[in-house]
């Protein structure tokens, strides 16, 4: 079951609901509050934020990221694309 994902206005958690619920009022499992669910999630992968009316970036999965948290998820997907050789030294140019 996909969820959408939200910060609850009192307590500033992250809290879950079901995609079904969309458009609903719910308390947040934390603090009681009442927390309405977004028709449509636009908050970041990485940090949970709400990115609804600011600038945001929509990855080919239809993830939306925050700006610093995109940069940051890009740099890290690089890092781990990108191999690693180790380098073989040889003392006294033996073996090589």
């Amino acid at each position: 079951m996909q969820q959408l994902t939200m910060i609850c206005p009192h307590c500033q958690k992250l809290v879950t609901a079901p995609r079904a619920a969309a458009g609903a009022k719910g308390k947040c499992v934390f603090c009681g509050g009442v927390v309405e669910v977004p028709f449509r999630a636009k908050n970041c992968k990485v940090c949970g934020k709400d990115t609804a009316g600011s600038p945001r970036i929509k990855d080919p999965q239809g993830s939306y990221y925050c700006v610093p948290c995109y940069e940051i998820a890009k740099s890290r997907a690089l890092n781990a694309a990108t191999p690693i050789v180790p380098q073989v030294y040889f003392p006294d140019g033996e073996g090589g």
